[in-house]
C-alpha cells in the first residue's frame, strides 16, 4: 500500500488591498493550548511595543468551559498595564475576518501545538507576515522571508516583535509580496492541483 501526504489547499478569498494599521493579529480560540499568555507576556517585554501606538486585536471567541482561561488572561493584560494596546473583538467571519487579515501589521500564532493552522495560510493570502510557534509546522516562513518561526517563550516573540516594528519599509513591503508568494506556491489549489 502506497501512503500520500499532500499539504492542505484551500481556494484563496479574494484578496484585499487595505492601508496596514499598526497593529498585531491573534486569531483563533481562547483556549490555554493556543498560549495567548506567552504572546501577552511577550508584548509587554516588547518596548517597542509598549512605547509605540501598537496595538494587538484578539479575534475569536472562548468557551463557557475556558471561562478561567479568559479571566487569567484579562487580569494578565491589566497586570502588565495594557488595556489600551490590546482589543477583544470576538468571532469574525466572512468579509469582517478577511478585511482584519489584510489591514493587519502580522498575524501571531503562538500556540504550543498546532498540526496546520488554517490561520496562517488565510493571513498569508492577505499579504499579512506571520509569526508562528515552533510547535507549528510553519518553518517555510522563514524560507520564504514573510515570517519567523520561532519558539513561543515570551522573550523570543518580543525580540520578533521588535524585528517586526524596526523593519525598514522596503524590506516589509516585500515581506507582504513574499506572503502571496507562498500562499500561491504552496498552498493555492488552483496552482497546486497537479500533487
Amino acid at each position: 500500500m502506497e501512503v500520500v501526504e499532500i499539504p492542505n489547499f484551500i481556494k484563496p478569498s479574494q484578496r484585499l488591498d487595505m492601508a496596514v494599521k499598526k497593529q498585531f493579529l491573534y486569531l483563533g480560540r481562547i483556549h490555554r493550548i493556543k498560549a495567548i499568555h506567552k504572546m501577552i507576556e511577550g508584548l509587554a517585554i516588547s518596548r517597542r511595543f509598549t512605547d509605540s501606538d501598537f496595538k494587538l486585536v484578539i479575534v475569536g471567541k472562548h468557551e463557557e468551559r475556558h471561562q478561567d482561561y479568559y479571566e487569567e488572561i484579562l487580569n494578565l493584560i491589566r497586570s502588565k498595564g495594557l488595556q489600551d494596546q490590546i482589543e477583544f473583538k470576538g468571532h469574525l467571519t466572512g468579509y469582517e475576518k478577511e478585511n482584519v487579515y489584510a489591514e493587519s501589521y502580522a498575524l501571531i500564532l503562538p500556540s504550543e501545538t498546532e498540526n496546520f493552522g488554517n490561520v496562517v495560510v488565510e493571513a498569508l493570502n492577505q499579504g499579512t507576515p506571520v509569526i508562528a510557534s515552533l510547535g507549528t509546522p510553519w518553518s517555510v516562513l522563514n524560507r520564504y522571508r514573510c515570517g519567523f518561526h520561532v519558539s513561543n517563550s515570551p522573550e523570543i516573540l518580543a525580540q520578533n516583535i521588535d524585528k517586526l516594528i524596526d523593519m525598514k519599509d522596503d524590506e516589509y513591503r516585500e515581506m507582504r509580496v513574499n506572503a502571496r508568494l507562498l500562499l500561491d506556491q504552496e498552498f493555492a489549489i488552483k496552482t497546486q492541483i497537479n500533487k
